[in-house]
């Protein structure tokens, strides 16, 4: 069974990512910081509620507020599954060949994986990039002590949307070219990847102290 890398140390999660071993890489380590980014996102909303009167402002933090802490569990758990789908994998491509019934098995397990493979990074960077939207929504809800740091968790989601599309595109050639969820994910991805640098583009602009 794979260990869950939130119950591993800091200092023995990095060690593992230099290890050799083919888990936890780069899809994990950018779901855990999406995940990072999303609870410092709820530490400035949570801040701001601290000074909000209004009853509507109250009520708009907490519901932001909600939306980030839910994003940031099913990320935690993106980050767990990414090594996951990878041993499905291996394991699949493990499985014996020596009759055509062992073959024909070998065969689904092996198309089936190389789908959960792609199906774990493309949930977790649609979860990153929804992120993004939540930190858009709470620009105008927030003081200025706390902006630097909701221009921190934008950016590093923005990265992390970026490091698992990468990882994405590669398993994606696992598919055949013209299979028809291959050609949906890419369809998805290259429209996510250009939301994602127009969101954070914009929400830096707003934000950067230089512009006021």
């Amino acid at each position: 069974m794979t260990t869950s890398i939130w119950s591993l140390t800091l200092d023995d999660f990095q060690r593992n990512l230099a290890s050799t071993a083919p888990a936890p890489a780069g899809v994990s380590l950018a779901a855990a910081t999406a995940t990072f980014a999303l609870n410092l996102l709820v530490k400035t909303l949570a801040i701001a509620a601290r000074h909000k009167d209004a009853p509507e402002d109250a009520r708009s933090i907490q519901n932001l507020i909600e939306e980030a802490t839910g994003m940031s569990t099913q990320l935690a758990r993106s980050a767990d599954l990414d090594a996951v789908a990878f041993d499905a994998y291996i394991n699949a491509s493990r499985l014996p060949t020596s009759t055509d019934a062992e073959r024909e098995s070998r065969a689904h397990a092996i198309g089936e994986s190389r789908k959960y493979i792609v199906d774990v990074p493309l949930t977790a960077a649609r979860l990153a990039a929804a992120g993004i939207d939540v930190c858009e929504r709470s620009v105008d809800l927030l003081h200025a002590f706390v902006i630097a740091d909701l221009g921190a968790a934008t950016a590093l989601l923005a990265g992390a949307v970026t490091a698992i599309l990468g990882s994405l595109d590669y398993n994606l050639r696992q598919l055949p070219s013209d299979d028809g969820f291959r050609i949906a994910a890419e369809t998805e991805r290259e429209a996510m990847q250009l939301r994602v640098l127009q969101l954070a583009t914009r929400i830096q602009s707003r934000i950067d102290p230089r512009n006021h």
